[in-house]
């Protein structure tokens, strides 16, 4: 997709797989995942990560910690209308600008999820980063 990279960047491939399981009696999921990015047929980079997501009873909201491999550790609140789980982060500063991510679970079907990936510059609209569908086995 163009942008991934910055403004301007080319059109880019994402492949992978995506796991998950629950944890702590059915409290929290894990998701780990392993995704290569091609630029036309070069491999640009390669994330490897995980993310725990549940309900924070404390606060009264879906909460995700996600790290990767790129040195990055979010905390993004989430909330769930009908069959999409939203998360967004708090804004941080990328490459000089003030920044949020949003991520995205929609529900399709059972077992086919799509997830989505997208971000706000400045408090200006949502961009999409990728997405991707899921089919669990």
């Amino acid at each position: 997709m163009p942008g991934f990279f910055g403004p301007d960047s080319p059109e880019v491939r994402e492949e992978g797989r995506m796991a998950s399981r629950w944890i702590i009696g059915g409290l929290f999921c894990v998701f780990t995942w392993d995704e290569r990015i091609f630029s036309g047929a070069v491999r640009v980079n390669e994330i490897h990560g995980y993310s725990i997501i549940g309900w924070d009873s404390l606060d009264g909201e879906y909460r995700m910690l996600r790290a990767a491999n790129l040195g990055v550790l979010h905390q993004l609140r989430g909330k769930l209308d009908r069959s999409r789980l939203a998360f967004v982060s708090d804004e941080t500063i990328v490459k000089g600008k003030f920044t949020r991510v949003r991520y995205t679970f929609v529900r399709k079907r059972p077992k086919v999820i799509v997830w989505i990936a997208e971000m706000s510059i400045r408090g200006g609209p949502w961009t999409l980063i990728s997405e991707s569908t899921l089919h669990y086995t």
